[in-house]
């Protein structure tokens, strides 16, 4: 059984506004069976076949329909031959009205940047969307163009094309086939391998280690390597880690490791490492300056200047805090940590202290609970006393 269930009628303006009018069948018992409108549905947000406006494309006569209309070369015939699955007619005639570019795009096969420009709803830099000619549109060399077309490109493919030129990098069909088939698409995870390596030695080396590691599970029982953007992506951070290390990545050995886990993991403990002793060594060195220009005690409290990173992070254990997250920043200079404590009990964790600009801009006790009066009274007379006059420390 085969019946119209609705009618659209599309119209124009010089304006380039593109309206529609829908009508939709429902028999009622009585004399009009036609509606204006779209159908009712039973539920907000939920599609029904009788509602869906997507569906297969008659081409009988289709050329003769067009003929005349801002659609004449829209292409729309052979933008849906290309697979005849189900599609939206409305947004691919809305566009092209806007955009006849896509007339271009579908001429030279690219019919995954088409269907691009007509759903995706936004301007993902893909496209030049204002482009004249399809060396505009694309923004690439005309040697690229066959490539683009052999490949059918998709906007992730293209840009990431564009990128390959930018670094000098001639694109190569099997790696924009292998980026798009792994769904990797953070482009920075290529460009930065390949300032040291092939295409052909990358793909190899991700592709073998991926075999090997891809059934690894982590402590929880989840994959550490559940798809190969996570082995590429692990890649590029042991090759950050190794260009900080000062690794010799000319080294075959040292640019593929064997593990690729194994000296990732051990590249991190290294940065680690190497990190926190230059933070401890910061922060012991601006201790005797700190010391002399915030030390203070009075009325049984008194103001501490931390000595070492160490001091910073079990500060935070012991108050339940997160201040020893900041061992970074105090190191850097963009603000100062100081432990205000009972003068009777001086090593015990009281409440936190953090200047910046030379101001007080924070204070917390236990699970950042707010600081006891007494204490803030304290606190008051060391700002009038000290912080006021003590010279800025800009952030840094």
């Amino acid at each position: 059984m085969i019946w119209e269930n609705a009618r659209i009628f599309i119209r124009w303006d010089d304006d380039g506004e593109v309206s529609i009018d829908p009508y939709y069948y429902f028999y009622s018992g009585i004399t009009t069976q036609w509606h204006a409108g779209e159908r009712p549905g039973m539920c907000s947000w939920v599609r029904t076949f009788e509602q869906d406006t997507c569906g297969n494309l008659y081409l009988r006569g289709l050329d003769c329909e067009l003929a005349g209309t801002p659609w004449q070369y829209s292409q729309l015939q052979a933008f849906y031959a290309h697979n005849r699955e189900p599609m939206e007619i409305l947004p691919y005639l809305r566009q092209y009205y806007q955009h006849p570019f896509i007339e271009y795009l579908v001429k030279l096969g690219l019919y995954k940047l088409a269907r691009h420009a007509v759903y995706d709803g936004y301007n993902s830099g893909a496209l030049n969307m204002d482009g004249r000619n399809p060396r505009e549109i694309l923004d690439v060399k005309p040697e690229d163009v066959p490539l683009l077309q052999t490949l059918d490109a998709t906007p992730e493919q293209l840009k990431l094309l564009r990128k390959l030129r930018q670094q000098g990098i001639r694109p190569e069909e099997p790696l924009l086939r292998w980026y798009a088939e792994h769904g990797i698409y953070d482009s920075d995870n290529i460009l930065r391998p390949l300032q040291l390596t092939s295409s052909f030695k990358l793909t190899r080396y991700i592709d073998g280690q991926f075999e090997r590691l891809r059934d690894l599970k982590t402590e929880y029982g989840a994959r550490r390597y559940e798809r190969l953007s996570n082995v590429l992506n692990e890649y590029c951070d042991y090759l950050r880690l190794g260009a900080t290390m000062r690794y010799d990545l000319k080294n075959t050995f040292v640019l593929f490791p064997r593990d690729l886990r194994m000296a990732h993991d051990t590249a991190t403990k290294l940065y680690k490492a190497k990190k926190d002793a230059i933070v401890e060594q910061a922060i012991g060195a601006a201790y005797p300056a700190l010391a002399k220009t915030y030390g203070y005690n009075s009325g049984g409290f008194s103001i501490v200047v931390p000595k070492t990173a160490k001091e910073i992070v079990a500060e935070g254990h012991a108050l339940r805090h997160c201040v020893g997250t900041y061992t970074g920043s105090v190191a850097s200079n963009k603000f100062v940590i100081l432990f205000l404590r009972r003068t009777d009990n001086i090593s015990e964790p009281f409440v936190t202290l953090r200047v910046q600009d030379g101001r007080l801009i924070e204070n917390r006790g236990l699970c950042n609970g707010e600081t006891p009066l007494a204490a803030q009274a304290f606190l008051k007379r060391w700002e009038r006393d000290v912080l006021q006059a003590a010279p800025v420390r800009m952030a840094a």
